[in-house]
């Protein structure tokens, strides 16, 4: 009877030692993943500071109604979105300007006092940046 229950113990004394290490590993690849993600958050949040865009007028024309302005930044874009007060522009034609170039864009008529925001999103990874740069809307 002694060697069944010294078998029986060193048995669940296995069993607790594996439940405890595969806890560790469940844990640790969780942890890891977190630490991951938030790595990548980081570089897409350095990329967006990096990004030297600027709008230099938004009128209330009904075209060529945005000029905008990109400084000396190698940062690649996908795609500028634009906002009036807050909300998506319906219709937009805002070309991604060149290093060092300036351009003129298309977006929903606004009217004068209208606040206009652009956002980048990021060409490497889709990512929307945050803020971007505002303007209020002037008389064309």
């Amino acid at each position: 009877m002694k060697s069944k229950r010294a078998q029986t113990e060193i048995i669940v004394t296995v069993l607790l030692v594996l439940i405890a290490l595969a806890a560790i590993a469940a844990v640790a690849y969780f942890i890891m993943g977190q630490v991951r993600s938030g790595t990548g958050q980081a570089e897409n949040r350095a990329d967006c500071m990096k990004v030297s865009l600027s709008i230099d007028k938004v009128t209330n024309a009904s075209k060529d109604n945005i000029l905008l302005s990109r400084g000396n930044d190698d940062i690649a874009i996908k795609e500028i979105r634009a906002y009036v007060n807050g909300k998506a522009a319906t219709t937009t034609q805002i070309p991604i300007p060149d290093k060092l170039a300036t351009v003129n864009g298309n977006i929903t008529v606004v009217g004068v006092g209208d606040k206009v925001r652009l956002n980048v999103v990021l060409n490497s990874t889709g990512y929307l940046c945050d803020g971007g740069v505002e303007e209020i809307a002037t008389t064309a």
